[in-house]
């Protein structure tokens, strides 16, 4: 109706989800990368959540739409289902070409039918919408899916797509099973006001308009009236539309917005709350005064009128603040009152005051800390004490008294090589200087750069890898003051989002790995390189596989020139 007024080409703010009006935020890009992380890892159970109109099934039809041609998906739309409904709707979805009178014979067909996608390096992946629906009994045939795997890969993904409610739902106790095996989760809140604006524009650009139609004013109340859902956006901004054109104006000011909110009934954020608050307050009252009616007419009295509510409270109050309070009730309640006074005065005395200490530092400290402390604190008296000079003749000691060196007399590499259980040769080409006691002595493995490498679309750490890491997180603990910085890379295949996404998860990966074995987390510094600074050509497998790798390096080492 209104097309041709404001020169459009198609109604910008339908509530169908339509693609080609898709619009992605920043949290919609990382919701999508994660997501898409998740699926192509093989992850098994995922989680998207959000409020009501939030986009979350558009946001799913993107993700579908981005997966690759050999993804078999399913989709229950309504997960309200008996067992056998849910089974068979299933087997239809991944067009197993019949129907099952059994569960034992639809689990059956579903295994040969992994197994069998697995086989042709096809990967499954179910998509359960509206999940805050799904009931304990069916959440529990859905966990049952994911027994059918390897060794080591999930068969089967299935994804949970529901409003905020089914948190708590999975927080269920009868529903842990389930929620412990959800890896990968992420929420999608509102739009915020800026985001509201370009999300405006964007959709009436796509249906056709070269100009801006809403006023920053009307964009404003429609953040305020909306909230930032995407649904009540363009519901509302719909209806503006609508009645600019009713009155001949070609843009859409803030009383219009307002005047629009009112006819649909939308009330601002703050007011619906305290509508909220008015409408639990009176429901409350109403139900108080229904239980005193209840009350007397179990007793056998007619009680006072009921002809106002408000009133026979007020009556009520009345009577009751009127009514003489007896002295042992006097006496009991400043019997309490003395008493809190007392438990008040005595936590003051006894946790507030400093000289009340009750514990010193090496009480607080586990024993096998404090003995590495100590230790510690020896090695470095020991170091100040015999100076330079003394370090620079121990270094030189004759070959048969370097065999097992000790952090007074062989430098922290030594200390580094037992910690591993390795034997690692000094290097030939670092200078004498830095052989001295005191200067930093780097292992092989850290003097410049270390590279791990990794599979595609994978954040699992290659088994011989893991001597190289235990080396580098022993040199850590034992040097405090060293900050490592892990850099993830990946190839250039995917979206930079998903690049970047892939490639934090990677540099978490080898953090975590770090922290395992004893390094300190505040020292270790991740970035999402994504694909930028390729080693290797991208154009053929080979560059590709030296491209996915996590760098890790030491500044303060490269700086110094060691």
């Amino acid at each position: 109706m209104y097309l041709k007024h404001f020169q459009l080409n198609t109604k910008p703010f339908q509530i169908t989800a339509d693609p080609k009006f898709l619009w992605l935020g920043e949290k919609h890009k990382e919701a999508l990368a994660t997501l898409r992380y998740g699926i192509v890892d093989n992850r098994g159970f995922l989680l998207l959540t959000g409020e009501v109109g939030t986009g979350k099934t558009i946001l799913i039809n993107r993700l579908v739409s981005m997966l690759d041609l050999d993804t078999v998906v399913a989709t229950l739309p309504d997960p309200d289902l008996v067992s056998m409904d849910f089974y068979n709707l299933l087997a239809d979805g991944f067009k197993m070409n019949r129907t099952f009178d059994s569960k034992g014979a639809f689990l059956i067909h579903l295994r040969d039918f992994l197994h069998q996608s697995y086989a042709n390096r096809k990967q499954v992946l179910l998509v359960i919408d509206e999940s805050q629906r799904l009931n304990h009994h069916l959440m529990e045939d859905i966990r049952v899916l994911s027994n059918i795997e390897l060794h080591d890969r999930k068969l089967i993904n299935i994804f949970f797509v529901g409003q905020q409610e089914f948190n708590a739902i999975l927080s269920a106790p009868q529903n842990r099973a389930l929620a412990q095996r959800i890896t990968v989760r992420y929420n999608i809140s509102p739009l915020d006001k800026e985001e509201v604006g370009k999300y405006i524009t964007h959709r009436l650009k796509v249906a056709g308009s070269t100009q801006a139609l809403f006023t920053p004013a009307a964009i404003d109340e429609v953040f305020q009236f909306s909230g930032g859902i995407p649904r009540l956006i363009n519901i509302l901004c719909d209806h503006a539309l609508l009645t600019g054109y009713a009155r001949g104006t070609k843009e859409v000011d803030d009383r219009i917005v307002k005047e629009c909110a009112e006819e649909l009934r939308i009330p601002v954020k703050s007011a619906s709350a305290r509508g909220t608050e008015t409408e639990h307050a009176q429901d409350s009252k109403s139900i108080a005064n229904a239980a005193a009616r209840k009350t007397s007419e179990d007793s056998g009295k007619s009680g006072p009128p009921m002809v106002a509510d408000s009133k026979f409270a007020e009556n009520q109050k009345t009577d009751a603040e009127s009514s003489p309070r007896s002295p042992a009730w006097k006496v009991l309640y400043a019997g309490i009152v003395l008493l809190l006074v007392a438990l008040g005065a005595y936590a003051i005395n006894n946790y507030t005051g400093q000289e009340s200490t009750r514990y010193n530092a090496d009480d607080l400290t586990p024993q096998k800390y404090k003995t590495t402390l100590e230790q510690e604190k020896e090695t470095l008296t020991k170091r100040m004490e015999k100076g330079g000079a003394e370090a620079e003749s121990e270094t030189a000691l004759p070959q048969g008294d370097q065999k097992k060196p000790d952090k007074a007399q062989g430098g922290d590499q030594g200390a580094v090589q037992e910690s591993t259980g390795q034997r690692m040769a000094n290097p030939s080409n670092v200078p004498a200087k830095d052989q001295k006691m005191g200067a930093i002595a780097p292992l092989p493995l850290i003097k410049d750069k270390t590279i791990i490498y990794f599979t595609l679309n994978s954040n699992e750490i290659d088994s011989k890898s893991y001597a190289v890491l235990d080396g580098i997180a022993a040199y850590l603990a034992d040097h405090p003051d060293q900050v490592a910085h892990v850099r993830g890379y990946t190839d250039s295949l995917g979206s930079a989002s998903y690049n970047e996404s892939v490639s934090r998860f990677r540099a978490s990966a080898v953090k975590s790995y770090l922290m395992g074995k004893g390094a300190p987390p505040d020292n270790i510094q991740i970035f999402a390189m994504g694909d930028s600074a390729p080693i290797a050509s991208n154009e053929n497998a080979q560059g590709r596989g030296l491209n996915r790798r996590v760098e890790i390096e030491f500044p303060n080492i490269k700086a110094s020139g060691q």
